[in-house]
């Protein structure tokens, strides 16, 4: 179990429960979509904290993908008085159809940034990613990367199943709606990925349009 304190919660969480305690902080009404780039994935991609080696307890490696081009996108605004903020990171096959969404795992951060990237390629290039911590968001030769949310602490991974099954999109959330994560949590202020009902509520914010969140503008990065 781990405490982490992520600004608008004060969170202890193990791989898929979260215990929220809110402190009154709220978002304002903007929110960019912003393009990153392409990258042609293998059939495995690393997604994790670019600070942590292959086989860390708290990334996901060497998942099983359908291999192909993917775009990257992200989702940004400020976030109270925190400033500008990444609220999600996502990855999409740019010729397959997403037909479900599913809760794969709670992704910890220590380095304040997230990366997805083509696995044979990971040991390296996370280290170019590192490097670049002061941007919101980027790419490596073989992959993307962005800062995450209020920085460290733990965040819901998801994955987009096409009709045969295979994932063909990722979705890392940072942030959520005020009052989406109070909506799901049990009277201690505890919520489990584990709960079915919770999984469909929190899955929304992993493929939403941005309109969706709040008012929004679009850009090309």
């Amino acid at each position: 179990m781990v405490n982490l304190a992520r600004g608008k919660y004060h969170s202890t969480l193990q791989r898929s429960t979260v215990h929220i305690i809110p402190n009154g902080q709220t978002p304002l009404d903007m929110l960019e979509e912003e393009i990153i780039g392409q990258r042609r994935f293998s059939d495995r991609v690393c997604i994790s904290d670019p600070c942590y080696d292959r086989g860390t307890w708290c990334g996901e490696f060497d998942l099983d993908i359908k291999e192909g081009s993917y775009e990257c996108r992200t989702i940004v605004g400020e976030w109270a008085n925190w400033g500008r903020r990444v609220w999600r990171l996502t990855a999409v096959h740019e010729n397959e159809k997403v037909t479900k969404w599913k809760f794969e795992t709670n992704l910890g951060v220590d380095a304040a940034m997230m990366s997805i990237i083509c696995s044979v390629y990971y040991d390296t290039e996370r280290h170019e990613a590192l490097s670049d911590y002061q941007s919101n968001a980027g790419q490596t030769g073989h992959g993307f990367y962005s800062n995450s949310g209020l920085g460290d602490g733990s965040y819901a991974l998801f994955c987009g199943h096409n009709d045969k099954n295979e994932i063909v999109a990722l979705s890392v959330v940072f942030l959520y709606p005020d009052g989406v994560e109070e909506s799901v949590a049990d009277e201690d202020g505890m919520y489990s990925f584990s709960n079915e009902e919770t999984v469909e509520i929190l899955s929304k914010y992993a493929h939403c349009s941005v309109e969706q969140y709040v008012p929004t503008k679009t850009k090309q990065a």
